[in-house]
């Protein structure tokens, strides 16, 4: 999993921080969050990207309620944010942790002690536990009951010597596609049942689980899937073999998609309504990214212009 480590210093994009900080100042943070996304969605490993991020899902339960931009539930799990999302290592749990950005700036902290946490964390291994996992085990009844308790407690991680305790850093996601954006050429949909997706639908699902955005539908593929199909690997590889091979008698995959496709089953209970095939086609190698190609085409045209 990639996981995002704040540094202590790096070079700004002053234009982006300002931006999003302004749309947040007018309470604007799913806007805001949209900036963020479309910035990750060309430069993945932004830190000025991530560290926003981090800073715009920060909003409270009640600000979600109040604000008249509140962040989605879509925007919140996209696949682009898993690097500063924190997993919990017992039931895979996500959510975005604070403490990070509590060791940043002028008057860090340097060590921190939290009242009743989300989660706890191992600080040599980052096994994470979060707090209903946590309250699974066995805990202290020697505090009066109106009182917080701070809570620490051995690492279960096989061969670990640590302490769960505070902070709680990024983990990053396991179920995200390791795909760079650009690399993409397609993105194959298909979901139990002979009703294919809405585009609304897919995204949900697609974004969620591929670094992608809500302006890269035109990259996605909707259709029926086959009753019975998705109950093994063997059946999902063959049903999504063959539509991965008509979309490319139909023109809209590059000869030899299937060698370069990659699939992901996604569960009923993870993708809302019912189980979902994803599968991930990259462009072919030596295939130029579509910023740099746009950027070429424009040069040879102001070359002819010139001449």
């Amino acid at each position: 999993m990639r996981r995002f480590e704040l540094p202590a210093d790096w070079d700004h994009d002053r234009p982006l921080e300002r931006h999003v900080r302004e749309l947040l100042t007018a309470d604007r943070h799913r806007s805001a969050l949209d900036e963020v996304l479309r910035h990750l969605r060309g430069d993945p490993e932004s830190t000025t990207g991530l560290f926003m991020a981090q800073v715009t899902l920060m909003q409270s339960r009640t600000g979600r309620l109040t604000s008249p931009e509140p962040v989605t539930e879509q925007q919140a799990s996209s696949a682009l944010l898993a690097p500063v999302m924190t997993e919990c290592s017992g039931c895979r749990g996500v959510w975005c942790s604070n403490h990070a950005l509590m060791f940043h700036g002028p008057g860090a902290a340097t060590t921190l002690t939290v009242m009743n946490p989300l989660g706890l964390q191992c600080q040599d291994c980052r096994y994470t536990l979060c707090r209903e996992c946590r309250n699974q085990r066995p805990q202290s009844y020697t505090a009066p009951v109106d009182m917080a308790e701070i809570v620490s407690q051995p690492c279960p991680a096989p061969g670990c010597a640590g302490e769960l305790t505070t902070p709680v850093l990024p983990t990053g996601r396991h179920d995200v596609e390791p795909t760079a954006p650009e690399s993409i050429e397609g993105v194959v949909v298909a979901r139990d049942g002979l009703i294919p997706p809405t585009m609304e639908e897919a995204l949900r699902v697609v974004t969620k689980f591929v670094p992608l955005t809500a302006d890269d539908a035109p990259l996605i593929h909707n259709r029926p899937g086959v009753p019975g199909l998705m109950s093994d690997t063997s059946t999902r590889d063959e049903m999504a073999s063959s539509l991965v091979h008509d979309l490319e008698r139909e023109g809209l995959l590059a000869h030899g998609a299937w060698t370069r496709s990659r699939r992901l089953f996604i569960l009923a209970g993870t993708a809302i309504d019912t189980d979902y095939l994803i599968t991930v086609v990259r462009k072919p190698k030596g295939t130029r990214p579509r910023g740099l190609m746009e950027a070429l085409r424009s040069a040879k045209r102001s070359r002819r212009k010139g001449g």
